[in-house]
């Protein structure tokens, strides 16, 4: 009997997502997972100048890695979440040069959310990275 890994279990839902009709071009699995880790984001160098500008701003507060990268779950199809703990999130909600700068973006999505704590899924060449926005001077005016 073999062992089933984290990647195997993955493979319906990845092959299913890359052969959605009406794409415009369908390729083939190994096509995408060959250009995945060809153009792979070095997510270590990222963490690394996300910390240093975070230490610039005086907004920012802290940076926490969240997820399967925290976690110790990492698989190749793994993403990076990071909470960044702001005195206010307006600022970074307005202004895309802090996530604009760690690659090259192909698409963000702006998520709201009913929390308060806005949200970008931010999609580069090669990986993706969640940032959460959690305000302490807005959550403190809540109470």
């Amino acid at each position: 009997m073999s062992q089933t890994s984290e990647t195997d279990l993955l493979e319906p839902t990845y092959r299913s997502a890359v052969r959605q009709p009406g794409y415009p071009s369908a390729r083939s699995v190994d096509s995408v997972r060959s250009a995945a880790h060809h153009d792979s984001v070095d997510y270590r160098a990222v963490l690394e100048r996300i910390v240093t500008w975070a230490a610039k701003d005086p907004n920012v507060r802290t940076v926490v890695l969240t997820g399967s990268a925290a976690s110790g779950a990492l698989h190749e199809l793994s993403d990076r979440d990071i909470e960044l703990h702001v005195l206010r999130t307006a600022p970074l909600e307005q202004d895309d040069s802090w996530w604009n700068s760690l690659g090259e973006v192909l698409a963000v999505e702006r998520l709201t959310n009913g929390d308060d704590q806005p949200t970008r899924l931010v999609y580069y060449v090669g990986g993706k990275i969640d940032f959460t926005l959690v305000g302490f001077l807005e959550r403190v005016s809540q109470i």
